[in-house]
Order: C-alpha cells, then structure tokens, then sequence
C-alpha cells in the first residue's frame, strides 16, 4: 500500500534531522585531541558552528513536534500522524499514542529555546542578567529522532511490512572535512619548521593527529 504523501515528507524531515545531528557528533564528540584540533585549525568558528548547530535541534525539533493546529495555520508534524490512525491495527495505535504523549515532555525545554532564542528575542532572556535556559543533552536530541522514527516505522511496518532507516550515506561531509584539517595543520607545522620537508616527515606529523 502507498504511503500518505506526509508520512513520506516527515521521513524526509526526519533523514536531514539524523544527518544534521551525525554530522554534529562526528565532527563535535571527540574528546580533548578533537578538541584541540578543531581549536587549532579556527576555535572561534567551530565555537560559533557548534552554537548554530544546537538552533538548528531545536528548530528541528519542534517542528517535527509543534501542534497540527496552530491559528489559523496547519503544521505537518507527528501529530498528523493521529489523522491515519485508521490505517492501523488497535495495539499499533495505542503504540504510536504512548509515544507521542511522552515526546511532549521530552521536547518541551527545546521547544522553550525554539521560541525565546531561535525564533524571537524574549525580553526576559535578554536583559536579565545571568539568565540561562535549561541544559540541552546531546542525548536527549538522540532520543528525541529515535522516537519519531518509531513512530513513522509503525505505519511503515504495518503498510509495507518493512521499516525505514534514517541515516543517510553520503560525501563531502565532516570526513572529509576532518582529513583535510589534519593534513594542512601537518604541512602547516612542517612549514613554520624547517622548509625541506618529505612525505614521510608529511606522514609522521600527521599521525599526530589522527586519533583526533
């Protein structure tokens, strides 16, 4: 049986979500040699990307989790799934509802940072002194995608009888990215160095590198 057209572009919303947080954990979550390196290379850019990553979950994530109905506006989010519920045996619904009703807890601080930081400059936030919003977890982000893809399987599995990964495969991301940093920083070190420098000197400051 067809997928509903908004099944099929919540699953797409959903890939370039996962994407977006893959690319953050393996260009982020390294430990201090990765740290050091991302340092190195241009701290203050890779301290403002990791910023602009973290708006991007929590624009992410509350669309995917904002009200069908808001106004007169209507979102394509989980909650349009309960409009299919019909598609689905009993015990597949009360799945789908368990889940849902436990994402509202789970997204509501990223949502609270959606709207006072990413979409609007609350008043509050900005003149109050020391002012912080609650701690965002990388896991809680992770857990949050996973949900909603169990949520769009169970009407996949109950209408294919298959299930949909949400990890897309592709180049030109953060490996790429990370190599070509270890490799200038190794020519740029040799360079300050000495300027007579061979490909096994090439390899062995790079090696220096690359567990970062």
């Amino acid at each position: 049986m067809e997928l509903p057209i908004e099944l099929e572009t919540l699953k797409n919303d959903l890939i370039w979500a996962k994407y977006d947080f893959n690319q953050y954990k393996r260009l982020f979550v390294g430990g201090d040699k990765r740290g050091e390196l991302l340092v190195k290379v241009a701290g203050n850019f890779f301290d403002r990307l990791n910023r602009f990553y973290w708006d991007r979950f929590a624009l992410s994530i509350s669309k995917l989790t904002d009200p069908e109905n808001q106004g007169l506006n209507r979102n394509l989010t989980v909650h349009s799934l309960e409009r299919f519920f019909h598609l689905l045996p009993s015990d597949a619904v009360r799945m789908v509802e368990k889940i849902i009703s436990e994402l509202s807890d789970k997204v509501a601080k990223f949502r609270n940072y959606r709207s006072k930081q990413v979409a609007h400059r609350d008043l509050q936030q900005a003149i109050t002194k020391g002012f912080t919003f609650d701690v965002l977890h990388i896991s809680e982000v992770e857990e949050i995608l996973e949900d909603i893809g169990k949520c769009l399987n169970v009407f996949v599995l109950a209408l294919q009888n298959s299930t949909w990964s949400w990890d897309m495969v592709g180049v030109g991301g953060v490996e790429e990215l990370l190599y070509f940093m270890k490799e200038g920083l190794a020519y740029t070190e040799l360079k300050k160095q000495r300027k007579d420098f061979n490909q096994d000197m090439i390899e062995e400051q790079y090696n220096l590198y690359r567990d970062a």
